[in-house]
Protein backbone atom coordinates (compact mmCIF):
# COMPACT_ATOMS: atom_id res chain seq x y z
CA UNK A 1 0.00 0.00 0.00
CA UNK A 2 1.50 3.34 -0.93
CA UNK A 3 1.80 6.24 1.49
CA UNK A 4 -1.10 8.21 0.02
CA UNK A 5 -3.52 5.28 0.36
CA UNK A 6 -2.30 4.57 3.89
CA UNK A 7 -2.77 8.21 4.90
CA UNK A 8 -6.27 8.19 3.41
CA UNK A 9 -7.17 5.02 5.31
CA UNK A 10 -5.87 6.43 8.61
CA UNK A 11 -7.72 9.73 8.13
CA UNK A 12 -10.93 7.88 7.27
CA UNK A 13 -10.66 5.76 10.41
CA UNK A 14 -10.07 8.80 12.60
CA UNK A 15 -12.98 10.69 11.04
CA UNK A 16 -15.28 7.71 11.55
CA UNK A 17 -14.18 7.58 15.17
CA UNK A 18 -15.14 11.21 15.69
CA UNK A 19 -18.48 10.79 13.93
CA UNK A 20 -19.51 7.71 15.89
CA UNK A 21 -18.03 8.75 19.23
CA UNK A 22 -15.69 5.79 19.60
CA UNK A 23 -11.99 5.64 20.25
CA UNK A 24 -9.54 4.08 17.82
CA UNK A 25 -6.84 4.24 20.46
CA UNK A 26 -6.60 1.36 22.90
CA UNK A 27 -5.79 1.71 26.57
CA UNK A 28 -2.13 1.04 27.33
CA UNK A 29 -1.69 -1.98 29.59
CA UNK A 30 1.11 -3.41 31.70
CA UNK A 31 1.62 -7.00 32.90
CA UNK A 32 2.50 -7.15 36.61
CA UNK A 33 5.85 -8.80 37.39
CA UNK A 34 7.30 -10.13 40.62
CA UNK A 35 8.20 -7.26 42.95
CA UNK A 36 5.94 -4.70 41.25
CA UNK A 37 3.90 -2.27 43.33
CA UNK A 38 1.22 0.17 42.25
CA UNK A 39 3.51 3.03 43.26
CA UNK A 40 6.40 1.66 41.18
CA UNK A 41 4.15 1.04 38.18
CA UNK A 42 2.68 4.53 38.48
CA UNK A 43 6.19 6.05 38.48
CA UNK A 44 7.21 4.03 35.38
CA UNK A 45 4.14 5.23 33.49
CA UNK A 46 3.95 8.84 34.74
CA UNK A 47 0.61 8.47 36.46
CA UNK A 48 -0.73 8.15 40.00
CA UNK A 49 -1.70 5.22 42.19
CA UNK A 50 -5.20 6.70 42.44
CA UNK A 51 -5.61 6.68 38.66
CA UNK A 52 -4.30 3.11 38.39
CA UNK A 53 -6.77 1.98 41.04
CA UNK A 54 -9.64 3.80 39.35
CA UNK A 55 -8.85 2.57 35.82
CA UNK A 56 -8.52 -1.02 37.06
CA UNK A 57 -11.41 -1.05 39.55
CA UNK A 58 -9.08 -1.81 42.45
CA UNK A 59 -10.29 -1.26 46.01
CA UNK A 60 -6.93 -2.12 47.60
CA UNK A 61 -3.25 -1.92 46.67
CA UNK A 62 -3.14 -5.70 46.17
CA UNK A 63 -1.97 -6.78 42.70
CA UNK A 64 -0.92 -10.18 41.35
CA UNK A 65 1.89 -11.43 39.12
CA UNK A 66 0.58 -11.74 35.57
CA UNK A 67 -2.29 -9.31 36.15
CA UNK A 68 -2.91 -6.90 33.26
CA UNK A 69 -3.31 -3.32 34.44
CA UNK A 70 -4.44 -0.31 32.44
CA UNK A 71 -1.63 2.23 32.90
CA UNK A 72 -2.73 4.91 30.44
CA UNK A 73 -6.41 5.38 29.73
CA UNK A 74 -7.18 6.36 26.17
CA UNK A 75 -9.41 9.33 25.68
CA UNK A 76 -12.56 8.81 23.70
CA UNK A 77 -13.49 10.96 20.78
CA UNK A 78 -16.24 13.49 21.39
CA UNK A 79 -19.72 12.20 20.82
CA UNK A 80 -22.36 13.87 18.71
CA UNK A 81 -24.81 16.10 20.59
CA UNK A 82 -28.13 14.50 21.44
CA UNK A 83 -30.58 15.76 18.82
CA UNK A 84 -33.52 15.19 21.17
CA UNK A 85 -32.25 17.84 23.59
CA UNK A 86 -32.39 20.68 21.05
CA UNK A 87 -34.91 23.46 21.28
CA UNK A 88 -38.07 23.35 19.24
CA UNK A 89 -39.26 26.70 17.95
CA UNK A 90 -42.55 25.35 16.58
Amino acid sequence: MNKKKLATAVCGTLMASVLWGTSVFADQTYKVSSGDTLWGISMKHSTTVSKLKSWNNLNTDLIFIGQQLVVNKSSTAPTQPDSSSGTNDA
